[in-house]
């Protein structure tokens, strides 16, 4: 059924943002019969469309939206998931209306990096409505030796000049997070690191 696909790939950003290796799915369920048939769960009102065909494309997508990010052919890598999370049901699906997948990155670090999935469709009122959503953790491998590639992922991009800020500051609390979890691990948390972090989010 994946030649029932309209898939869209196109970059639509500078280089290393999120818009430049995004990918979207469409399902044309409004039009394409076998393909509604195929994906169809008759006895679920709430979730007409079978989850394990969601995952099926979370999985295909995600990699490509990895691999697009890394320049992982040409790089030598394998990406490989490492888990899939924040699984979410948020809106009934329209069987008989066209279900959209888009695959974005949202975060990296030095081998990983998470790319969502968000399945909208558009209601009686042509707004969009998110109605799925999930957030996959890829890791990047090296391909001759199976080891995770330690800089290989490149940095998340701001998507625009205005934004550069905020994503800095988000490098810098993850960077101190990161630190702190080490510390953690090494013993008792301290008062010093509580009190920074509930200065963090004031």
């Amino acid at each position: 059924m994946a030649s029932h696909l309209q898939l869209w790939t196109a970059p639509r950003g500078a280089a290393g943002t999120a818009a430049a290796s995004m990918i979207e799915a469409v399902y044309p369920l409004s039009t394409d019969e076998p393909l509604r048939h195929s994906v169809r769960d008759v006895g679920n009102g709430y979730s007409p469309f079978r989850l394990g065909k969601f995952f099926e494309a979370v999985d295909a997508l995600t990699a490509d939206v990895a691999y697009a990010h890394t320049d992982g052919e040409n790089q030598g890598l394998a990406l490989v998931t490492a888990s899939h999370s924040h699984s979410r049901k948020l809106e009934r699906t329209a069987i008989a209306r066209d279900l959209s997948l888009r695959c974005y990155v949202t975060r990296t670090g030095s081998a990983s990096l998470e790319v969502r999935t968000d399945a909208v469709q558009v209601d009686e009122a042509g707004v969009e409505v998110l109605v799925n959503s999930c957030a996959t953790t890829m890791v990047a491998v090296d391909g001759a030796t199976g080891k995770p590639a330690k800089g290989a992922v490149p940095p998340l991009g701001a998507p625009d000049a205005a934004d550069a800020s905020n994503f800095e500051l988000r490098s810098e609390l993850a960077a101190t997070h990161a630190a702190i979890r080490r510390r953690r691990a090494d013993g008792p948390a301290r008062a010093a690191e509580h009190s920074w972090t509930r200065r963090s989010r004031s």
